[in-house]
């Protein structure tokens, strides 16, 4: 079976990261997962509740690095927050797809399922998303984050100086993806987008 790396950068939200986000992973009827949780110098009650959540499910790991500097003006920080720690799980990614899954979102069951299914001949697949709330988003060429798998041995990563050219980390990704491999639109549903920030374009 193929095994797949789910990168889920965190940071002060122990909550969500433990009944929203790593459960919906967690659950995934693709069951060959490396989950790696990245802590941006996330607080104690996430680290004890990872080191717990280790010794329950030998598929998780986690790393907290220190909280990395970020740009000052709010709109800068907001187009780079997590990038850090995003990069480093796709690093150290030991699947031979990988993803990444906000700590506030989550994965509907047969997400990855669904997008390894269709993955013979591209590089990366991608699908819709469920805005919750709001509708949804995903139409050709276009994805939210988290709704896609990618190839690590491509070895793309997050530009964390996006935020210069006013550009939103991932949507500066995705950009380059589309430009430079080989993409499967999938229209169904494999990502549940809580907007924390802004609501992308959605449709009924």
């Amino acid at each position: 079976m193929t095994l797949v790396s789910v990168v889920i950068p965190t940071y002060n939200r122990p909550q969500l990261l433990m009944t929203r986000s790593l459960p919906s992973v967690m659950a995934q009827t693709h069951e060959e997962l490396d989950i790696h949780v990245v802590g941006d110098g996330t607080d104690i009650v996430s680290v004890s509740g990872m080191e717990w959540l280790r010794q329950e499910d030998s598929r998780v790991r986690f790393t907290n690095l220190p909280h990395a500097e970020y740009p000052e003006d709010p709109e800068a920080r907001w187009c780079v927050m997590g990038v850090p720690a995003i990069n480093y799980g796709l690093d150290s990614a030991r699947g031979e797809w990988v993803s990444v899954l906000a700590d506030d979102d989550a994965l509907p069951p047969d997400a990855i399922e669904k997008m390894l299914a269709v993955s013979d001949d591209v590089d990366c697949v991608y699908g819709q998303t469920e805005v919750v709330d709001h509708g949804i988003y995903g139409k050709l060429g276009e994805w939210t984050d988290g709704a896609y798998i990618l190839r690590a041995s491509l070895g793309y990563r997050y530009d964390a100086e996006s935020w210069k050219r006013g550009v939103i980390a991932d949507y500066d990704l995705r950009a380059r993806l589309l430009r430079e491999v080989r993409t499967r639109h999938l229209p169904e549903i494999v990502y549940r987008y809580w907007p924390a920030h802004k609501v992308p374009p959605v449709y009924a």
